[in-house]
């Protein structure tokens, strides 16, 4: 018997972590709209480089966010975030603090939560070594963090003879921690415990609870399937005489989860929003199409593909231009193709992956909660349809609604809906959009 299990959340930063603050290219001719500052530093004559100095005196204050400086000698430091710039002489500067390892953009850290058994290790012998991934970090906390970042990650191992930590992206219960001589350095297995049993079809844990991806936004309820849904109906069956004309309807959807602009700097709100889809076939309810998969254990009625290799979500990362480069911006899409729809019933999922905190909600141009991705299902075998619906289908967004409040999921925040598509004999098909919880 396991004699000790701690739960515990996930990490927000690494322990042996180097945070580099920096002040790049402070803004020339613009002053910090922040009112009042904090601290004055009245520079001496002798400084050659006054704006550097003034930059160093932020830098080199714990609390300072953002400086200005004016010519000739003020130096004004800011402990809260410069959200706002405002247009001054050529002679004032104004500089916001970069974080280097602040930013999720990488590598984000989603909200999880562990059980972690001291002198363990994961029991994978009845599970096949597949979507398992070994890297090299100096701590449990580290190894712990690398799984946070992640989504599809289930379990970790760590073990400190070696430093070695193993990721896995396949579910394992808190019996396959299994006890081993507890002596020497520390050995882990970390599991993300499954919530919640339930019968439906649909995922039944909350993203802020598990990685398990999940219909719901709040982390205190779980998602039901609708009561109400269009009856199944049967597959054409051929004739027992083969008769090419009652050969069984050739039906091929496509549902593409993506951001309606094709570059992060084309997104009309600088931030972080990561959302994914699920398909579940009525008839089929054990199976799900999604990225939580790899190709050859997804259900033969599907397909899963990422606009980025290795890619498991709708993803935007869109940053301030003037301080970040290019290469730390990214957007991805997933695409899922049905097959066989003639005479089925499909529930298309969407959820919304909700970050460990809301990293940069002061700042003016960050908002990123108004970032939604697009659903959009064509029918690519009927002559009478295209798209069934032109504009595609999203959750709600609301200025005044942002994704955290007090550093946790606002709970009313609507970001999970469902499209549920019904197919005919002739692949003629019929949508129902519903938000779900």
């Amino acid at each position: 018997m396991l004699q000790r299990a701690l739960l515990f959340l996930s990490i927000s930063s690494m322990a042996s972590a180097v945070v580099e603050k920096t002040i790049p290219n402070p803004r020339q001719g613009e002053s910090c709209n922040m009112g009042e500052p904090d601290f004055f530093v009245q520079l001496g004559k002798d400084k050659p480089s006054p704006v550097e100095t003034c930059i160093s005196k932020c830098v080199d204050d714990e609390f300072c966010e953002g400086m200005e400086f004016k010519a000739p000698r003020r130096c004004y430091l800011y402990y809260n975030r410069i959200g706002k710039f405002q247009d001054a002489d050529e002679d004032t500067y104004c500089g916001r603090v970069k974080y280097s390892t602040e930013s999720p953009t990488l590598s984000p850290s989603y909200y999880k939560k562990y059980v972690a058994v001291d002198y363990t290790k994961c029991d994978v012998t009845r599970n096949p070594l597949k979507s398992t991934k070994t890297e090299n970090y100096t701590s449990q906390e580290e190894c712990q963090f690398k799984c946070s970042t992640v989504k599809n990650c289930k379990a970790y191992q760590w073990d400190g003879n070696d430093n070695s930590c193993i990721i896995f992206k396949y579910r394992l219960t808190v019996d396959d921690a299994v006890g081993v001589p507890k002596y020497g350095p520390a050995r882990v297995c970390g599991i993300v415990p499954k919530i919640t049993e339930s019968p439906t079809v649909s995922p039944t844990e909350s993203p802020m609870e598990s990685p398990t991806k999940s219909p719901t936004k709040s982390p205190t309820k779980s998602p039901t399937k609708s009561p109400t849904k269009s009856p199944t109906k049967s597959p054409v069956v051929a004739a027992a005489e083969p008769d090419d004309s009652l050969s069984p309807v050739e039906c091929t959807l496509r549902a593409r989860l993506k951001f309606d602009f094709d570059t992060p700097d084309e997104a009309e709100y600088n931030g972080y929003s990561a959302e994914y889809m699920e398909v579940v076939r009525e008839d089929d309810p054990n199976a799900v199409c999604s990225s939580d998969y790899d190709a050859a254990d997804l259900p033969s009625w599907c397909t899963y593909e990422n606009s980025s290799p290795g890619g498991d979500s709708a993803y935007v990362a869109n940053l301030d231009d003037y301080y970040y480069d290019d290469a730390e911006e990214t957007i991805t899409s997933e695409t899922i193709m049905i097959s066989n729809a003639a005479g089925m019933t499909f529930e298309v999922y969407v959820s919304k992956w909700f970050f460990a905190k809301d990293y940069y909600p002061h700042l003016e141009e960050w908002n990123d909660h108004m970032l939604a991705a697009v659903l959009k299902i064509k029918n690519m075998s009927s002559k009478e349809q295209n798209q069934l619906n032109g504009d595609g289908w999203s959750h709600p967004v609301d200025m005044l609604t942002p994704t955290h409040v007090d550093g946790k999921v606002n709970e009313d925040y609507q970001g999970n809906f469902k499209v549920t598509v019904s197919c005919d004999d002739t692949c003629f098909c019929s949508s129902a959009f519903e938000l779900v919880e």
